[in-house]
């Protein structure tokens, strides 16, 4: 399931960085990734909305 999602994300430029950067992360960002990625495909002030929610967890699990 979650790796069909992170395919489909794939193809769309905004958010392919965050999601290949998810790769190397959580399991439980893996499920955050998906979660947001299924809200977003019809609009492209959610796509920023994501890139940024994306940049804020990344840097979260920093500093964990």
């Amino acid at each position: 399931m979650i790796s069909n999602v992170v395919n489909l994300s794939m193809d769309t430029p905004v958010i392919s960085e965050s999601i290949a950067s998810l790769h190397s992360a959580d399991t439980i960002t893996n499920f955050f990734s998906m979660l947001f990625t299924m809200m977003i495909f019809d609009d492209v002030s959610k796509l920023v909305w994501l890139r940024s929610m994306m940049n804020w967890i990344m840097q979260w699990l920093m500093n964990l």
